[in-house]
């Protein structure tokens, strides 16, 4: 599945200005929909467009979702939004580029080939993950996978999060349930970068920083 992500959309080089790889419960959001954005996007010269990642949550299921409704299923009901550095993934991208993803796509390795790699500075959009439906539902949910996680991918340390025991998986689900905000098809959700994009302190920062606190002193 991965090398199928790595590489699928590379057929489409010469064609299409964008590619978008996102999984089933996905979905790559931006309150104008997608074409303005990634129209302005592609006139300054960016290939790759920094996207939030966003736990939705609801606390019932929602109903049997009808495609051809005219409401998007993130209006159906009302959903929390909760930020999730983990799910702040590079799934639009120019197709030159070769995006090289990690399992899951949760990071990735670009390389260049037409276009230089250019990422935004501010998050276009948001990448709402529609996985949180309801608490006996996360809860089931994490059952089956762990059913049908590979052997060899559970010995490379991946996937591990679907054999947490069942109260771990409930406090996780109850503590977003906390933490969520209401979510508002109208704004772009709270951004938190992912681990990688935070800035990281020096060597020489961090000794200075230390040396101020044993100055101080305890209290």
């Amino acid at each position: 599945m991965n090398e199928l992500r790595c590489t699928a959309y590379r057929g489409s080089r010469g064609q299409a200005d964008w590619v978008i790889v996102v999984d089933a419960d996905e979905f790559l959001f931006h309150p104008e929909g997608l074409r303005r954005p990634l129209q302005r996007l592609k006139d300054r010269g960016v290939s790759l467009p920094r996207v939030g990642g966003v736990e939705m949550l609801c606390t019932q299921p929602p109903p049997g979702w009808n495609p051809d409704a005219p409401t998007p299923l993130h209006q159906q009901r009302r959903f929390l939004a909760v930020p999730s550095p983990w799910m702040s993934k590079q799934v639009v991208f120019h197709p030159s580029i070769d995006v090289n993803f990690s399992p899951g796509s949760h990071s990735c390795a670009p390389v260049a080939h037409e276009v230089p790699l250019l990422r935004a500075r501010r998050p276009a959009f948001s990448l709402l993950h529609f996985n949180s439906l309801g608490e006996e539902y996360v809860v089931a949910k994490v059952r089956r996978r762990a059913a049908r996680v590979p052997a060899e991918l559970r010995a490379q340390g991946l996937s591990v999060h679907y054999f947490k025991d069942e109260q771990s998986v409930r406090d996780v689900f109850r503590r977003r349930q906390r933490t969520g905000v209401p979510f508002r098809a109208d704004r772009l959700p709270k951004y938190v970068p992912c681990p990688s994009e935070r800035p990281r302190r020096n060597l020489v920062t961090r000794v200075l920083a230390r040396a101020r606190r044993w100055l101080r002193g305890p209290g």
